[in-house]
């Protein structure tokens, strides 16, 4: 299974934690945005493993006990064919379940499979074009919905979640720091 992280240069904090990342994902691939272009460092991913398919972390999550057996049991379990979301919507209870594309939301942790990552890069202009005020703040995730409702596509969303959303300033806006959510499975299975 492959590994990637997308970061920014102008972070201490974020590479820092990326730096632990690794410590705990010794393949993770890192790729480091060195302008201000998140689309940019997210297509590089894309291409790097549209072949395998494979998780896209961002830089600012912590990672549960046991996280890559888990996520890799459960990649294996709902099928490499399928979007697989490891953190959303932090503060809404709901249980793992099998939803519309359009739902998609939150880039903490995701897996994608071999293929899509492709279509996804490919849908970018038509989703710039179609919906400005969502392409805006770099919202990868609002590009992946778009394109997983071109594919007329599902995902699974996880209860409880593998990751955490540390509470680091945002380098994509003005957006609050307290994202992190009740249901990451190392603070509910105690």
């Amino acid at each position: 299974m492959r590994y990637a992280v997308r970061t920014v240069a102008w972070s201490p904090e974020r590479r820092e934690n990326v730096a632990l990342l690794k410590r705990q994902l010794p393949q993770l691939e890192v790729f480091t945005d060195q302008v201000g272009d998140g689309y940019a460092i997210f297509f590089d991913i894309c291409r790097a493993i549209n072949d395998t398919g494979g998780v896209v972390l961002e830089d600012d999550v912590q990672l549960c006990r046991d996280f890559q057996p888990r996520l890799e049991a459960i990649v294996a379990d709902k099928g490499h064919d399928q979007v697989i979301s490891f953190f959303e919507r932090p503060k809404v209870k709901f249980e793992t379940g099998y939803v519309g594309g359009s739902n998609f939301f939150w880039m903490q942790c995701v897996y994608l499979p071999a293929g899509l990552p492709a279509k996804i890069v490919a849908s970018h202009d038509q989703f710039k074009a179609e919906r400005p005020q969502q392409w805006g703040g770099m919202a990868t995730d609002r590009l992946i919905a778009y394109t997983l409702i071109q594919e007329r596509m599902k995902y699974w969303r996880i209860r409880p979640t593998l990751v955490q959303h540390l509470p680091l300033p945002s380098v994509i806006g003005n957006r609050p720091s307290n994202r992190q959510t009740p249901y990451f499975i190392d603070e509910v299975a105690t």
